[in-house]
């Protein structure tokens, strides 16, 4: 553990709480509800796993859509190139 001045109150009001996870735009309350509305869409017989992954996919298509509108793309010629390495 590391050695520092100070309480631990302070070390952990000192900690950064940046929610980097969580697409621009968006807040708990905001993804909390996104969650509920998309459980509720499954049928009846969804079990864990498909919760699991209709939240997956809805994290993936936010944080593309955060990608794209921060310039975090790559023209099609250039994937085209990485691709010829693998």
């Amino acid at each position: 553990m590391k050695q520092v001045k100070g309480s631990y109150i302070q070390v952990l009001s000192e900690t950064k709480h940046k929610n980097e996870h969580i697409p621009r735009g968006y807040n708990m309350e905001n993804l909390r509800e996104e969650a509920l509305n998309a459980i509720s869409k499954l049928p009846e017989s969804a079990d864990i796993d498909d919760i699991m992954y209709r939240l997956y996919v809805i994290d993936k298509i936010k944080k593309g859509q955060a990608a794209v509108q921060d310039g975090k793309t790559i023209s099609v010629a250039r994937l085209k190139e990485e691709i010829k390495s693998w």
